[in-house]
């Protein structure tokens, strides 16, 4: 994770401290990780979300034409992965009840494998399998307020200030 200048004005509010890159409390406060990923990827990443009004750490994928957002604590109390069928994160079939606490540092992995139009996106919560969900791309899509560039991974979170210690992207093997 570095601070490049790959951001645009979408992206302000972020600055690098010594714990790593964080995120001040805004709405849709995100950034874009410059980083092209291939149709099946893992994403390891530890954060710890701060604040009096904590709501969600979100990670945007590049899945299909349209990306997708996996999300951790969604309105302070669910993760899940959204949009599918239009339907967010906190209600959709992707959902269970969120395990990420408020101050506490978070161990977090994402599993995307896609082969042609169907694809299986898998969250794990400090080592646990946690949400998942598979069928096909056409499904997925973004909130319009997340504005990342297509095929781009980006990092968001909403009304807290979060600290992202580390993100590390691989293909998957």
């Amino acid at each position: 994770l570095s601070s490049s200048s790959a951001a645009s004005d979408v992206y302000k509010r972020q600055i690098m401290s010594s714990a790593g890159l964080e995120v001040q409390p805004k709405p849709f406060a995100q950034i874009v990780i410059p980083q092209d990923l291939p149709k099946s990827y893992d994403i390891d990443l530890t954060f710890t979300r701060n604040g009096p009004i904590a709501e969600s750490v979100t990670v945007l994928l590049p899945v299909g034409p349209k990306g997708v957002a996996v999300q951790f604590a969604a309105q302070g109390k669910h993760d899940g992965i959204g949009l599918i069928d239009g339907t967010p994160s906190w209600l959709g079939p992707a959902t269970r009840s969120t395990s990420v606490k408020t101050g506490q540092r978070v161990n977090a992995s994402i599993r995307v494998r896609q082969q042609g139009d169907r694809v299986r996106i898998a969250q794990y919560v400090n080592g646990k399998p946690h949400v998942s969900w598979e069928g096909p791309v056409s499904k997925l899509s973004l909130y319009q307020a997340f504005k990342i560039p297509s095929g781009k991974a980006g990092l968001a979170a909403f009304n807290n200030n979060t600290i992202f210690h580390s993100v590390i992207l691989k293909p998957a093997n």
